[in-house]
């Protein structure tokens, strides 16, 4: 079976901007993705998808394969990753590479998702033959949540299922033939790789960033790997 990586990147983020080249343990933060990837050591190619020149340059560096710049059209804020993936397997067959069995989508955002996750993953989707989606330990109980309706905190019932967890964004494995033929990411119930909290932190915001940057050097030092 094959199996190819993409990780998407676009230049522009309106809440962080130039958030992929931001400082996280001595080098940016789209190496720690890059570099997992690489890593991993599974991936017939493993890509990046960037409009941008600066994150592509770096993911040659880090010896990624070369794919185009992603187009105008695909680098917008609402812009959904299933068309991503779409225009990164179209290139696959228009470039008679062939598309793969498996595409593994692994966002930049997810910096302290090492190469061992990812291996995970992949061991999971072959041993049991499904998708696989990475999840995150919900931080507080559901219990806690409350409606504030004319100013005032007030109880919110609902059946509260345990223990719960929350996509976390760092992997998406999913089944190219599925893919092609419905247009999601994920379909039905698929295999739940669950992750630390700490590996679950998801780059958005600075202070997203902070977090991540308190997190690696407690844990690894500064120049530490996830």
């Amino acid at each position: 079976m094959k199996v190819d990586a993409l990780i998407p990147a676009r230049g522009g983020s309106r809440r962080l901007p130039g958030k992929h080249m931001l400082e996280l343990g001595g080098r940016p933060l789209v190496d720690w993705t890059l570099a997992a990837a690489r890593e991993a050591g599974i991936f017939r190619r493993a890509c990046l998808s960037s409009d941008d020149a600066t994150l592509r340059e770096r993911a040659l560096v880090l010896g990624l394969d070369i794919f185009p710049p992603r187009p105008a059209d695909l680098a917008s804020d609402d812009c959904p990753s299933s068309a991503v993936v779409a225009h990164y397997l179209d290139w696959c067959r228009d470039q008679g590479l062939g598309e793969p069995d498996w595409l593994m989508l692994l966002q930049p955002t997810s910096p302290l998702r090492g190469s061992a996750r990812v291996c995970e993953a992949w061991e999971m989707a072959r041993a049991q033959d499904g998708e696989v989606v990475s999840l995150g330990p919900l931080e507080k109980p559901l219990a806690w949540c409350r409606q504030v309706r004319e100013g005032r905190a007030r109880a919110w019932a609902f059946p509260e299922p345990a223990p719960l967890w929350r996509l976390n964004g760092a992997i998406y494995l999913t089944r190219v033939e599925r893919f092609r033929r419905e247009g999601t990411l994920l379909s039905g119930d698929p295999l739940a790789l669950c992750m630390e909290g700490w590996e679950s932190v998801d780059v958005d915001t600075l202070d997203d960033l902070l977090l991540a940057r308190a997190l690696l050097e407690s844990r690894f030092g500064r120049g530490g790997s996830a």
